[in-house]
């Protein structure tokens, strides 16, 4: 006969919780509505394969504004502008760079900004007086302008700059609310896609191939609970692959998260393995520099803003 003391001790194992995601923390991802991963890899089930559980958290209309809600310990990680990391590091917000979220690629741009196919605008020149519409006053769209700007000796006080989420760019362009749409994926797809704009630049012809945004996790969590970043960015990673090896399905999985209905196939790629490039992140803090857009007196180095110490994991 089985002794009440082992009889105990059974109970207790079978009674013990087996899923990996109870010795986990949860991650409270917070929702920026644009081309992302992570609505595919918590669509497919890989957080929950990494024994992860992933909160969607917010309804946030820019990179910048994710960063302050981890500075206020509303989420744990996003994603932002490389520019907006760097601005919360000179602040002393506690946030960290993990892996590529956006980056220029001659084949495939991100920033792109939009005029009506009749404006009589064709360069930076003619910008003059005109109104922009931007996401964010820090983030990487507001860098790139003032570096197109340049081109034509302009600066930010030739222009009018109105902040507008991406989402509501294309109504206030055909509304005739603002001369310039600056917006991203999936928002540029829709706004081709209903046609009669016409594309002024983007990104890359002001930049080159360059890195500008970053999934971020607050460094306090990343400290406590490095395993957990890994097999996050295990899960992202692979749902980066999904988006390559089946992009109509992913598609549809982040039209439906968006809200939108337009094709989004082939319009994002990504550093291999999902990589922070630090040279990159130190291109934004000098240019951030040059334009002197950082606090007086900040001294923020690469290092202050991203780590590549999970590249690899």
């Amino acid at each position: 006969m089985i002794q009440l003391k082992q009889l105990l001790l059974i109970l207790l194992i079978i009674a013990e919780p087996t899923f990996a995601s109870d010795l986990t923390v949860p991650i409270r991802w917070g929702v920026f509505k644009n081309y992302q991963p992570v609505f595919v890899a918590e669509r497919m089930g890989y957080f929950k394969d990494e024994g992860l559980q992933v909160n969607l958290v917010g309804a946030f209309t820019s990179g910048p504004a994710t960063v302050q809600a981890a500075a206020a310990d509303q989420i744990d990680a996003g994603h932002s502008a490389i520019s907006g990391i760097v601005n919360a590091a000179s602040a002393g917000i506690g946030v960290e760079g993990v892996a590529d979220s956006q980056t220029e690629f001659a084949d495939a741009p991100l920033m792109q900004w939009f005029v009506l196919e009749d404006s009589p605008i064709h360069g930076p020149a003619d910008l003059k007086g005109k109104t922009i519409g931007i996401n964010s006053l820090s983030g990487s769209f507001y860098t790139a302008l003032l570096s197109y700007l340049q081109q034509a000796g302009l600066g930010k006080d030739d222009v009018k700059l109105v902040i507008i989420p991406h989402n509501n760019q294309e109504q206030a362009l055909r509304a005739g609310q603002i001369d310039v749409a600056g917006i991203i994926d999936p928002y540029t797809a829709l706004i081709q896609k209903e046609g009669h704009v016409r594309r002024l630049f983007t990104g890359y012809d002001v930049l080159g191939e360059k890195q500008f945004s970053l999934v971020f996790f607050r460094k306090e969590f990343v400290a406590q609970h490095p395993d957990e970043v890994r097999h996050f960015l295990r899960a992202y990673r692979r749902a980066i692959a999904y988006i390559h090896s089946a992009p109509e399905e992913a598609s549809a999985m982040m039209q439906r998260v968006i809200g939108i209905s337009a094709d989004l196939k082939g319009v994002h790629e990504y550093t291999p393995n999902a990589q922070v490039r630090m040279k990159d992140v130190a291109y934004w803090i000098a240019q951030m520099h040059a334009d002197g857009e950082l606090q007086q007196g900040a001294t923020v180095s690469a290092a202050d803003v991203a780590t590549d110490a999970f590249s690899d994991n």
